[in-house]
């Protein structure tokens, strides 16, 4: 499972890494993808191997995980709130090429940039609308939750 994570503080704590670890129980492989420079408030690779570094002691799932290599920090290649796939690094090209799900996390990165892309790769698209455009082009409330799941088309799945 591939994991293009956005934001830090709260976002990445109390959000994905109790998501991460529940993969983990799964015995699902877990790679995270996260900016390589900052933006905005964006979690980069460098914090993110810090904070599971910080999780480690508390987390004997994590622990676990991260000392047989099945859950790896990685960086996108990138420096924006946004996630252009065109330009993610080889690496994280040959990672998703090897991964069941394609988790896409944040406003940016799912509802700007990625909302109508189409994978080889189950996905999960996952976001809160945070400003009053987008509410009023989904006819949603403000901070509603974005959650898309999909399949690949039959077309994609022929390799």
């Amino acid at each position: 499972m591939m994991i293009f994570v956005d934001n830090s503080g709260a976002d990445i704590v109390l959000g994905i890494i109790p998501f991460v670890e529940e993969m983990l129980r799964t015995g699902s492989e877990v790679v995270l993808a996260a900016n390589s420079r900052p933006a905005l408030n964006d979690i980069t690779s460098h914090e993110l191997r810090l904070l599971i570094t910080q999780i480690l002691p508390l987390s004997p799932v994590i622990r676990e995980a991260h000392e047989t290599h099945r859950l790896r920090v990685v960086e996108n290649g990138l420096g924006s709130p946004c996630l252009d796939l065109s330009r993610v690094s080889q690496h994280i090209a040959d990672e998703c090429a090897d991964c069941d799900l394609i988790v896409i996390e944040g406003m940016g990165r799912t509802i700007h940039t990625n909302f109508n892309s189409s994978f080889k790769r189950e996905s999960l698209k996952l976001a809160v609308i945070k400003n009053k455009w987008l509410c009023d082009k989904f006819n949603c409330p403000m901070f509603a939750a974005v959650c898309k799941y999909e399949v690949p088309d039959s077309q994609f799945t022929d390799d």
